[in-house]
């Protein structure tokens, strides 16, 4: 009988731990891009780029609860190039908890929301895109593909390109956002979302 309980108990775990690995696989990076200015092509140096792991619970209405799991902020440098390292999404109870992401927030001062290269020409028939849009994740994680930044000509574009910042991940994980979006703050004539050194000393 002990036997029993044992070969059991055993072959539980195991079916645990390939489950957990095969669900690990599921976005495990790195992830490759270059940041190109949609309407000229330029090279986006000083784009911000967050990447947001997210944990979830699974409950009678499927993966949810949960919340910051762990997240990668990099800068784009001269020739518009970033990468997210490869992060292990391994989970020993994959049928009670697993990692979500990563979710991706990038900004640069004086433009919109990123998109993938060509993205606004795809036809409109949803299950196209969806195809289209899971071929370029795909290569994402490979070679690697071109992200583009629509640049905004107004103040009022420009206000309402402003990223929305996530609440959950810590603000000392995302000091470069933070800093451009005050930045970005300050020239269209708001306040800083963060007291400055000075500021601080009054």
């Amino acid at each position: 009988m002990l036997r029993a309980i044992l070969v059991g108990w055993s072959l539980i775990v195991m079916v645990m731990i390939v489950a957990g690995r095969s669900g690990s696989a599921e976005a495990a990076g790195p992830w490759k891009a270059q940041v190109v200015d949609a309407e000229t092509g330029q090279l986006l140096e000083g784009a911000v780029v967050l990447a947001i792991w997210h944990r979830r619970y699974t409950s009678p209405g499927g993966w949810a609860g949960g919340g910051y799991y762990a997240s990668e902020e990099v800068v784009t440098g001269a020739d518009g190039h970033f990468v997210i390292q490869a992060r292990s999404t391994f989970t020993f109870l994959p049928f009670l908890t697993v990692i979500k992401g990563p979710e991706f927030i990038i900004f640069k001062p004086g433009y919109g929301r990123w998109r993938w290269l060509g993205s606004d020409a795809w036809p409109q028939d949803a299950y196209e895109r969806k195809r289209r849009a899971d071929a370029v994740r795909e290569q994402f994680m490979g070679e690697g593909v071109v992200i583009e930044l629509p640049p905004l000509k107004t103040r009022e574009e420009r206000i309402k390109g402003m990223p929305s910042l996530p609440g959950d991940v810590p603000a000392s994980r995302m000091t470069k956002l933070l800093e451009v979006v005050d930045r970005e703050r300050v020239f269209l004539g708001f306040k800083p979302l963060r007291r400055t050194p000075s500021e601080n000393q009054q």
